[in-house]
């Protein structure tokens, strides 16, 4: 059985809603605490005013919005600690491998010779650098205006309000 050009149409069609519907719930890590399978945002207190701050995104968070996260980890833990402003004294993002595409193949086949096939695969169309990352820092807050002299020094308040819009939470709701 041959399939004519409006049925293959038809089917291509069909398989192209299919993939868009899979890569519609793929979902990057929302801004929340560290769960069971390990993506979010973890804090440890090493001295009274020092922390070691983490994001980890799934394979659908890209690099940029895992270290928005951490910045904006770091302005909350410095506001709820009664202070203004951190210095970040070590930091790094890791590329922890993974990464996944999406696919889907359809095909028909018929009489000797003939037949039909479609196959769409989206793992780069959906852009990016796939796979999952973390970024780390080393934190010292302190209270008062941000120290001029210090480049890694940034106000809690402004990163706080500048980045609030960017932030989903797991609620799907912005921060």
């Amino acid at each position: 059985m041959k399939l004519e050009s409006a049925e293959k149409l038809a089917l291509a069609g069909l398989c192209m809603m299919v993939v868009l519907i899979l890569a519609g719930c793929a979902t990057a890590t929302p801004y929340q605490p560290s769960g069971k399978n390990g993506f979010g945002y973890s804090q440890e207190q090493l001295e009274n005013d020092r922390y070691r701050v983490t994001f980890t995104g799934n394979d659908h968070t890209p690099p940029e919005t895992v270290q928005n996260y951490l910045l904006y980890r770091a302005a909350q833990i410095t506001l709820n600690t009664g202070n203004d402003y951190f210095i970040i004294t070590h930091q790094g993002t890791e590329h922890l491998g993974g990464g996944s595409s999406t696919g889907f193949s359809v095909g028909t086949g018929g009489t000797v010779g003939g037949g039909a096939g479609v196959g769409i695969g989206i793992g780069t169309l959906l852009g990016g650098r796939s796979g999952r990352f973390r970024a780390y820092a080393v934190i010292v807050v302190g209270k008062g205006p941000k120290p001029a002299q210090q480049p890694h020094a940034y106000d809690a308040h402004q990163i706080r309000q500048r980045l609030k819009p960017r932030i989903r939470q797991s609620n799907g709701k912005s921060s």
